[in-house]
């Protein structure tokens, strides 16, 4: 029942802030009775902008941790719910501004309190249960856009209550508990697949989170200068792709193969897509090819900004990194791009009549992913080696020695994975790059594979390998 509640409160607070981030209808006057939809000048982008500001300012104070996390939620809860009821209230242009400016404020500070309440696993299931709420939340408005005025307020009401319920009821629920328990509690296991092996600085933190950033901006802009791509079915390309985005990685996250993980969507998927989005763009404007290009990147753009909600969230896993850090960050990212996307979008600079900008800002990024993985590897081997003098047998022979080893000693998934890579002579930012995590995470997992084994020093561990094969 908790989670169940837990997963309702999501999708109603996630129904209530996707309508006023993104244009989420293609109808202008069927939009005019949601709170939000109506924000054509950024006043709620320039809320959320401020507000990200402030949660970096908030993360410098000397404030307890209880006593900010109480603060900034109970805050947040107050000018979300004032803005969102304001702005259907308030019909008056200046009044309805200020009123988004409180809401994007609002969220923001709120958006704190979700990341201190919720419970992050890995990284496959954060994003299986993020594409999840996201696809259900753009069901929601989508229905909300096809009943009448006078009840699409009363729901988008409720929705308003729910979506801050969880939050609020968490920080009652752990108002006596130590501060450090209501970080992103997680489920006790150790296996961790986030960025850091210990608290990070405020530049390590923004240089691991950039291409996320980037990611994440590419998407506010693109979403918010769109000019109705589907008129025929009265459905912005931004609900589309969102509702595509979120449902197919939902599908393979949920039901696909176990190593159908960030890796491999890393370093082969977004590349191979973006490979042949480029070459439907090639074609002439208003082709067939065209057209499923344009959508393919609407869908492309959404299923990176799921994944940059994901990664942030297990990025905060166990408080190796401070929620104020990374919602500050993404709000300052995804809020200038918004506003950026509505300006665009105003001034008609994003039609293809006006030379297309959203094709070659989409393109250049995409030319970026596609070419990102090899310059990675580039850079990796020129730093260093990739392979050690202690490579001892192929990853197909390898893998049944590491499970034995791994049940013998107790390792976990990912250290039995980085213990593979060692018996293959594999150095640590080789590692770090083919599991998505940085080196001091790759140093702290040897560490404790070195603890539980045993043995002092990676060559030992070579040993260990191969004495268990020759065995």
């Amino acid at each position: 029942m908790a989670k169940l509640f837990l997963g309702l409160s999501g999708v109603s607070f996630a129904a209530t802030v996707l309508p006023c981030f993104l244009r989420m209808s293609s109808s202008e006057a069927v939009m005019v009775g949601v709170a939000g939809f109506g924000t054509s000048l950024g006043s709620v982008f320039i809320g959320g902008l401020i507000g990200g500001f402030a949660a970096l300012l908030v993360n410098t104070s000397r404030l307890n941790d209880r006593a900010k996390n109480a603060a900034i939620t109970s805050l947040g809860a107050a000018l979300y719910l004032l803005g969102y009821v304001a702005m259907i209230a308030l019909r008056s242009h200046v009044k309805f501004e200020v009123a988004g400016f409180v809401f994007g404020i609002g969220v923001a500070f709120l958006s704190i309190g979700w990341l201190l309440c919720l419970e992050v696993r890995d990284f496959r299931q954060t994003l299986a249960q993020t594409a999840l709420v996201v696809v259900c939340a753009v069901v929601v408005v989508q229905a909300l856009c096809l009943i009448p005025e006078g009840s699409r307020v009363v729901f988008s009401l409720v929705l308003l209550v729910v979506g801050m319920a969880e939050p609020i009821r968490s920080l009652w629920a752990n108002r006596g508990s130590d501060s450090r328990q209501l970080v992103c509690r997680s489920d006790g296991n150790d296996d961790y697949d986030g960025l850091f092996s210990s608290r990070p600085s405020f530049a390590e933190v923004f240089k691991a989170l950039s291409s996320s950033m980037i990611g994440l901006s590419i998407f506010a802009v693109y979403s918010n200068a769109l000019q109705v791509p589907f008129p025929s079915v009265d459905v912005s390309g931004t609900s589309l792709g969102l509702g595509v985005a979120s449902l197919l990685i939902f599908l393979a996250t949920r039901f696909g193969k176990k190593k159908f993980a960030a890796p491999f969507i890393y370093w082969v998927l977004f590349p191979a897509i973006a490979a042949v989005l480029l070459i439907l763009d090639s074609f002439p404007v208003n082709s067939q090819a065209f057209m499923v290009g344009a959508g393919g990147i609407t869908v492309f753009f959404s299923g990176l900004g799921l994944f940059a909600v994901a990664f942030l969230l297990i990025a905060n896993r166990q408080n190796q990194l401070s929620p104020y850090w990374s919602v500050g960050l993404s709000f300052i990212a995804f809020s200038f791009s918004g506003f950026i996307g509505c300006m665009l979008r105003e001034s008609e600079l994003s039609t293809d009549e006006r030379g297309s900008l959203l094709l070659v800002l989409s393109t250049s990024y995409m030319v970026y992913l596609l070419f990102s993985p090899a310059l990675q590897l580039w850079k990796m081997r020129k730093s260093s080696p990739v392979r050690t003098d202690g490579s001892v047998m192929g990853s197909d022979d390898i893998d049944g020695v590491c499970t034995r080893l791994a049940r013998r000693y107790g390792l976990s998934r990912r250290e039995e994975e980085v213990l593979a890579y060692v018996g293959q002579g594999y150095n640590s930012p080789y590692i770090a790059k083919m599991l998505f995590i940085s080196d001091s995470t790759v140093r702290s997992h040897l560490k404790s594979i070195y603890r539980k084994t045993g043995v002092p020093s990676r060559m030992d561990l070579v040993d260990l390998i191969r004495r268990e094969s020759a065995s």
